[in-house]
Formats: C-alpha cells, sequence, structure tokens
C-alpha cells in the first residue's frame, strides 16, 4: 500500500446474489452496480484473481456443482 509507505495485503469479498430491486445507490464514492449475465462478468472485472474466482465459480455452477 504504498499510498500508506507501508506493506500490506488488502482483502477481498466476494458476494453472489440474486438481486430482487434496488433500494438505493452504491455507498461508496467511485463505486457502480451493474446487472449482467453471469457469462459476460468476468469480462467485466479489472484484475486477474477477481476474474479466475469467477470463472470457477460459474464453470463449477454449470457442472450442476454449489456455488
Amino acid at each position: 500500500m504504498p499510498e500508506y509507505a507501508l506493506r500490506a495485503d488488502k482483502l477481498c469479498a466476494h458476494y453472489r446474489a440474486r438481486p430482487v430491486r434496488r433500494l438505493g445507490a452504491p455507498s461508496e464514492p467511485g463505486h457502480s452496480a451493474h446487472r449482467v449475465e453471469a457469462a459476460r462478468a468476468p469480462g467485466l472485472l479489472d484484475n486477474d484473481g477477481d476474474r479466475a474466482l469467477l470463472r470457477a465459480v460459474l464453470s463449477r455452477q454449470a457442472r450442476g456443482g454449489r456455488s
């Protein structure tokens, strides 16, 4: 985290949801919400780790496994 002159790891959480209705805009500035078909989603992610995780979940789901 060079912006803080520290060496640290950032944590990231992933959630799977079935959205029903929008309650409001994202609470953090610069964030946005997108509803897209699952197959398109990996191409919209900015980093390799997030893409790999989503592809693994989608692949498992396609084979009938739990996601």
